[in-house]
């Protein structure tokens, strides 16, 4: 993964790789943080995967939790 701005830091990408894996944080965009909650934005599918950084909660993108898998299959869907 490539830090491109001095706000994102090396932080930002760690809820995304225990989420995923590292390797499969290539495909995704870090767009910000609302809080504790880490924004990455898909870069085929140009959804978001919402990520706690803190909890490791998983939420929609009206901010409602949602379960781990759920957020996944919608992103890459």
């Amino acid at each position: 993964m490539k830090i491109d701005s001095a706000t994102e830091t090396r932080e930002s990408w760690i809820p995304l790789e225990k989420a995923l894996g590292p390797a499969q944080c290539k495909d995704f965009m870090w767009m910000g943080s609302t809080g504790t909650v880490q924004q990455y934005k898909h870069i085929d599918t140009r959804r978001y995967l919402l990520i706690d950084a803190i909890s490791g909660a998983f939420y929609d993108h009206h901010h409602r939790s949602i379960s781990r898998e759920s957020a996944i299959n919608d992103v890459l869907s």
